[in-house]
């Protein structure tokens, strides 16, 4: 799926359980795959995003609005925007993917804290770069992030991992962050 003026991909609510596996989707001016669900309550979706190459589109991954994603086994990388782009109340588990050289991060979350936390593990996060937060930005959510490589981002604020909004909550475990925990940016008074 690929040259596309706009979106590779686009699920909307009620698709409730999309399934995107083996596919290829790269060169599309706007987002690779873009997951909706339904902003009026009650509305989620679920879909399932594995063994993809998502490679030099505008954004790689987007959902939002009750979008819940399970991204498994994929490359994401040189994207113009952000690797992975989770949202609006759309959590979602990425789970034993490559997310490399995307030029605005590599996996931004910004899901409201009151939802379940986003999952990332055992994923390899590097050489991605933005403003804040190169590798993975958490900007009001919560996010676990377990078994996974994040080396060589770089960001003006916290190259590796970065903290935003007096909610937010990231829990890091078993993970190699190049720097360790004192390159943790925090905006957080």
């Amino acid at each position: 799926i690929t040259h596309n003026f706009g979106k590779g991909i686009r699920t909307v609510y009620p698709c409730r359980y999309p399934i995107i596996v083996n596919c290829q989707i790269s060169n599309n001016s706007s987002v690779g795959i873009d997951c909706t669900g339904y902003s009026s309550g009650g509305g989620e979706c679920y879909p399932e995003i594995d063994a993809c190459r998502i490679i030099s589109n505008g954004t790689g991954i987007q959902c939002y609005y009750r979008a819940i994603p399970w991204i498994t086994r994929c490359l994401i990388s040189d994207n113009n925007n952000r690797g992975i782009n989770l949202f609006a109340y759309s959590p979602g588990t990425v789970h034993n993917c490559l997310i490399t050289d995307n030029l605005a991060g590599g996996i931004y979350c910004n899901t409201g804290v009151a939802v379940t936390p986003v999952t990332i593990k055992q994923c390899t996060i590097a050489g991605n770069s933005s403003d804040t937060g190169g590798g993975v930005h958490v900007d009001y959510a919560e996010a676990l992030i377990a078994d996974c490589i994040i080396w060589n981002n770089t960001a003006q604020s916290g190259a590796q991992l970065a903290l935003s909004d007096g909610e937010s909550v990231m829990t890091v475990q078993y993970s190699d962050v190049q720097g360790g925990e004192s390159s943790v940016y925090t905006d957080i008074l």
